[in-house]
């Protein structure tokens, strides 16, 4: 089992390797080695290095490459230069955590770790259980299942003394970034993240301003969170009525087949290649065109199925009742069950990408000129819209205590990786670094001189 992968602590270490790919470098840089220097074939257990007394081998290389890998820390599952780099930090974390003594715990302390650690190991289980059973079990069958799920997790390398010493390691994480912050005044002054989120807000309000396909790419494909809202947005709840699934269908099949015989009417070379492709079926009949009469005609039918509810809510609306309060009686739409949609609505502009044309029409007719208006129904791919605009949303987005909260740990967690380097560094000249040359070499392709690693010379130096 790799034992990397079950940690949850130390994600100062991860960030600040990122920040020191070179930092072990202990002689003058070298050329590359050749590739027939990382080829050779070693032995899992075959020693690579000690460091401070701990011995290192292939299989810790191995797994320390595969965590890296798999957290997208590096381009190669293979990379084990980064592993040295990976597994050296590594131990002088925990040489600094230990110097500091900040790896001893009371009595009481040690006593809730047990405790914490049993509970979730039997969360562990009981969800083997949980998926595996019929519901139809005997007693001694759900027992006998639990002890399947016990052998299970063990078998992969996982016990409560594992989970207890991953809750250590948490806790002596914490305090070491405590002592960090403290002991070289780390801490960042309220002037500073506001400062920080103005330039972020700048820097947004440039790149989305006069591009919102481009802010809601980014937001809803990248989850990059901006800072800055292009104008013209605004916040709209909905209420989304279900239409017979023939007539619907039948509305955006003919809605479809319209609008792609008026772009190839307004481009043919472009459209040429689709045309010729959708001149028949799949029984080789020729497809009968389509007229804007046809697409009314199935509009006014599938609108005409549901008219009946659409006057009822118009006419609650018109008698006092509030839009928000029809939305669980009417609506169809899982989003408008949610408490964050619910109070800041749909994020729609004219220029969106991300949502039904017949919706952002809906969101911008001609009776939602201002906040409270209320949309005419529009009929689009999933039934009918009746939209109302909540509020505007355009500009910088609020700092709240959440995003203060989250600025604030940025600008600490740069400052933290910052030391944290010097800090390595100052640990390893203190620690006892030995390498077996031959293995070292062969799998990581660095070489060692003098009984010190020697980094190739990068492109740019």
């Amino acid at each position: 089992m790799n034992k990397l992968a079950k940690r949850t602590a130390a994600a100062l270490l991860s960030q600040a390797l990122l920040l020191s790919a070179a930092a072990f470098a202990q002689a003058p840089a070298a050329e590359a080695p050749t590739a027939e220097t990382t080829s050779v074939e070693l032995a899992d257990d075959a020693a690579v290095m000690t460091v401070n007394g701990r011995v290192y081998t292939v299989n810790d290389f191995k797994s320390a490459a595969d965590y890296l890998y798999s957290n997208q820390y590096t381009d190669s599952p293979t990379d084990y230069s980064m592993s040295y780099n990976f597994l050296v930090q590594d131990e002088m974390y925990r040489y600094g955590i230990a110097k500091l003594g900040l790896d001893q715990f009371t009595e009481e302390e040690e006593a809730t770790f047990k405790a914490d650690a049993q509970a979730e190991w039997d969360a562990a289980v009981q969800s083997y259980v949980d998926y595996y059973k019929t519901g139809s079990e005997t007693e001694e069958e759900l027992a006998a299942l639990k002890d399947s799920g016990n052998i299970y997790f063990t078998t992969l390398g996982y016990s409560p003394e594992d989970f207890v010493e991953e809750l250590k390691m948490v806790e002596a994480d914490k305090r070491m970034r405590n002592h960090i912050i403290t002991a070289y005044g780390l801490e960042v002054t309220r002037d500073e993240v506001e400062t920080q989120f103005a330039a972020l807000v700048e820097e947004d309000r440039s790149i989305f301003e006069e591009n919102p396909p481009l802010y809601e790419l980014y937001q809803n494909y990248y989850q990059y969170e901006s800072h800055y809202i292009p104008n013209g947005y605004r916040g709209v709840l909905q209420i989304l009525l279900a239409v017979d699934e023939t007539l619907l269908n039948d509305y955006n099949t003919k809605l479809d087949a319209y609008e792609n015989q008026q772009a190839a009417a307004a481009d043919p070379a472009d459209t040429e290649t689709d045309v010729e492709e959708d001149e028949t079926s799949e029984t080789g009949a020729e497809e009968t065109t389509v007229t804007l009469e046809e697409v009314d005609a199935a509009r006014e039918a599938a609108l005409a199925s549901v008219q009946g509810t659409i006057d009822e809510i118009y006419t609650r609306l018109e008698n006092g009742e509030s839009f928000i309060s029809l939305i669980p009686e009417y609506n169809i739409d899982p989003g408008m069950q949610s408490e964050e949609y619910l109070a800041s609505g749909y994020m729609v502009h004219k220029d969106s990408i991300i949502y039904d044309p017949a919706f952002i029409g809906a969101a911008f007719d001609e009776n939602m000129t201002a906040v409270g208006g209320v949309s005419a129904p529009a009929l689009g791919k999933y039934g009918v819209y009746i939209v109302y605009y909540l509020r505007d949303a355009g500009g910088p987005v609020e700092l709240t205590d959440s995003v203060y909260a989250d600025l604030e740990n940025d600008l600490i967690s740069a400052r933290l990786n910052q030391k944290f380097v010097e800090l390595v560094a100052e640990w390893q000249a203190e620690s006892e670094i030995a390498y077996e040359a031959e293995t070292f070499t062969a799998l990581t392709g660095l070489q060692v001189v003098d009984g010190k690693v020697v980094f190739p010379e990068s492109e740019d130096q």
